[in-house]
């Protein structure tokens, strides 16, 4: 619950708007168990049979595992990450920051990239390297502390991205500013990234009040796709490896009979692509 405050919860309350800041009733259902830690797929096993991730690892009924685990690429979870990047892009252009790039060369030889380039931020002229990243409070090695200490898991993110992008900082010319933002899975953006969005706003100016409007919504606007993102992750993935059924069968009643779905089946709207 910890990782879940301040502006994390928008999406509980926010009115829909536009299609792609809406969560269906199975994600806005989904998404608030996740929330409060209740068991979200619910998979009754024989002695001997196990819904299976790529890994071979057992799924847990709150989905921390879909979340975490890279053995097959998580390409789910990437575009969680690349749907966040975009619109960070689209916050920096409503800030009035011009030519905001994304996915620009950093360093060609080591292969590192920012995620969003600002030209001319700092008062040497260098530019602005946003890399977002996606970090997990339910690893193993994190989640006993990261129960009790909220952004943990953004604050190990953003040291290890510190530590991956120093050298390319030091030798940028002019000196580029490195601003790693982290958003924990749980919704919690690390204070990086915090600082980060009040000083863009308070670059765009007007008065304190539209200041503090205009980043209420962007906050806001940030919970909720990232709501739905999670969501689409933990459907889409469960979806995938619960198809796999092994001969001794696996019911996955609880789940699928509320997405209306045979069990052992992908949903319709994982089969087509959809949200």
């Amino acid at each position: 619950m910890k990782s879940h405050a301040g502006y994390t919860g928008s999406w509980f309350l926010a009115t829909p708007t536009h299609l792609q800041y809406t969560l269906s009733n199975k994600d806005y259902s989904l998404k608030l168990k996740h929330r409060l830690a209740l068991s979200i797929f619910r998979v009754t096993r024989t002695a001997s049979v196990a819904v299976k991730c790529s890994c071979g690892a057992d799924l847990d009924e709150f989905g921390y595992h879909l979340l975490t685990c890279w053995k097959d690429g998580n390409p789910e979870r990437t575009r969680l990450h690349n749907d966040m990047r975009d619109e960070v892009a689209a916050f920096c252009q409503a800030c009035g920051f011009h030519s905001v790039d994304t996915e620009n060369g950093v360093d060609h030889d080591s292969a590192r990239r920012g995620d969003i380039v600002v030209p001319n931020w700092n008062e040497r002229g260098g530019d602005l390297w946003l890399d977002v990243i996606t970090a997990s409070p339910h690893r193993k090695e994190l989640v006993g502390f990261a129960a009790m200490l909220p952004g943990l898991a953004a604050r190990k993110a953003e040291d290890q991205k510190d530590e991956k992008y120093r050298d390319v900082v030091l030798t940028s010319t002019p000196r580029a500013t490195f601003i790693p933002l982290v958003l924990e899975l749980g919704g919690t953006w690390g204070d990086r990234a915090s600082d980060f969005f009040r000083e863009a706003g308070r670059r765009k100016g007007g008065s304190r009040s539209e200041k503090a409007t205009f980043l209420s919504y962007w906050l806001r606007r940030f919970s909720v796709r990232f709501a739905a993102g999670v969501a689409t992750v933990l459907t889409r993935r469960y979806g995938r490896f619960a198809g796999r059924v092994d001969e001794g069968g696996v019911e996955f009643a609880s789940f699928f009979a509320e997405l209306d779905s045979a069990a052992g089946a992908a949903p319709d709207d994982l089969r087509r692509g959809g949200l």
